[in-house]
């Protein structure tokens, strides 16, 4: 560990590669223990590759709430490097959540919910180096579509059917 943080990493690599340039000698680099810091001390870097971080955390999405389902949508983040995608959702705290993984657009439905239920939704980009930190909790409350209707008669009339909402609040980012 040549800058002291803890680790041996492509920060290190890079410290002892510095020293070699210019022909400057630190016992922290000096893993051979010869008294010179050259090529030889960084032998110890194989395996090691440079640093290649994961996405950064993604901005919140927007979600919507429907009869039975979520829809959720993403702004694709600037990081070229980003590949996909990985949603969570849940009920509560996202203590019991369902993760989808290998999502490549930016946005997707998910139907068969619980009716009348309020979702918690995290979004995470992911890169060949692994996947990035989930995104703040957005949430939005499903309903379900009821419709109804009278019957008629030989003589006439019939009632009306409706669509009833039944969870009222089905906004977003709360």
């Amino acid at each position: 560990d040549v800058n002291s943080d803890n680790k041996v990493d492509a920060d290190d690599k890079a410290a002892v590669a510095e020293l070699i340039a210019n022909s400057e000698y630190s016992e922290a680099a000096d893993f051979n223990r010869d008294n010179k810091v050259n090529e030889d001390d960084l032998a110890v870097f194989e395996g090691i590759a440079d640093e290649k971080p994961v996405p950064a955390k993604m901005p919140k999405p927007t979600v919507a709430g429907g009869n039975k389902k979520i829809t959720v949508k993403w702004i694709k983040p600037s990081d070229e490097s980003v590949t996909g995608y990985t949603l969570k959702y849940g009920t509560t705290s996202l203590n019991n959540t369902k993760e989808i993984a290998g999502i490549d657009t930016t946005s997707i439905e998910i139907t068969n919910l619980s009716a009348a239920t309020q979702y918690r939704v995290q979004i995470a980009a992911k890169n060949a180096n692994g996947t990035g930190e989930f995104s703040d909790i957005a949430t939005a409350g499903t309903y379900e579509a009821y419709v109804g209707g009278g019957g008629g008669s030989s003589s006439g009339g019939g009632g009306g059917g409706g669509f009833t909402p039944s969870a009222p609040d089905n906004t977003n980012n709360t």
